[in-house]
């Protein structure tokens, strides 16, 4: 089945985000990990609401979070994880979407398809998918 099919499937990733959390505009090299943990820090408030919003207008809360990198993996578990309001929450992390990271379509289409058994309750500790390009079933705790 196409990743696509699969999601659109199952209504619980009906209202989820991809977290890639980004302090500085433009493309390019991104920010190091201490400049974007202080702006989720410094701008806390505004970042926060994104996750606990009950107003239709701005947008629903999520059911699942999904976090695309190391750094964003890091940075929410130290400031954002335990002050989320809804703890039927879940999470699971990803590589990031950068060319660098070179990940094949085809670990995407596995990992997609095996995502929702990994997806783990906001207070538990969670998981996130490794690219090995010799082993697509690589998901290890954050």
């Amino acid at each position: 089945m196409h990743p696509d099919e699969y999601l659109k499937s199952d209504a619980d990733f009906s209202n989820f985000r991809l977290l890639d959390l980004k302090a500085t505009q433009g493309i390019g090299k991104a920010p190091e990990k201490n400049i974007v943990s202080l702006y989720v820090k410094d701008n806390f408030d505004e970042v926060i609401k994104h996750f606990n919003s009950t107003d239709n207008n701005f947008g629903l809360s999520p059911h699942i979070v999904v976090l695309l990198g190391r750094d964003v993996q890091s940075i929410f578990s130290e400031h954002m994880k335990n002050r989320l309001k809804d703890k039927s929450l879940k999470w699971v992390g990803m590589p990031h979407p950068s060319p660098s990271s070179a990940v094949s379509y085809e670990g995407l289409i596995y990992a997609s398809q095996h995502i929702r058994q990994y997806l783990k309750p906001i207070d538990e500790r969670g998981y996130r998918w490794t690219y090995n390009k010799n082993n697509f079933d690589d998901w290890r705790f954050m």
